[in-house]
């Protein structure tokens, strides 16, 4: 159970797990990588949010839709992009390859992360 409303590792999934502790990692060492680390959620819950918009049918999740979708979040992901291509303009060619493969990695664990809710995973101990 949530204890200071901090979630226990045995409560989430192994990609919700190795999601917290890749963002964990990037945020707490380096600005640029941190940047890199989180611009994959919010990119992917904007584009989710503003493509699958339920217009006809109405959806248990419209607060999420709502949240993401908003002007404001998409505001946000404006100032995030531009944050992103400066740091990436500013950069040397390793910096640039690292934050390209942070944001490819990003991806790839957030879609393991829906993955897992989908398909409604619990933690699985090594």
């Amino acid at each position: 159970k949530c204890k200071n409303n901090i979630i226990s590792w045995r409560q989430s999934t192994n990609a919700c797990f190795s999601y917290i502790q890749f963002l964990l990692w990037h945020t707490r060492n380096n600005y640029i990588l941190g940047l890199s680390a989180i611009f994959p959620c919010f990119f992917i819950y904007k584009e989710i949010a503003q493509k699958f918009y339920p217009v006809e049918n109405p959806s248990p999740y419209i607060d999420w839709f709502d949240t993401y979708s908003s002007e404001s979040f998409v505001n946000q992901n404006k100032t995030i992009i531009k944050m992103i291509n400066r740091e990436y303009d500013n950069s040397n060619k390793n910096t640039k390859k690292i934050m390209l493969e942070i944001i490819e990695q990003g991806c790839l664990l957030e879609w393991q992360f829906w993955d897992d809710a989908y398909h409604q995973k619990q933690f699985c101990p090594i």
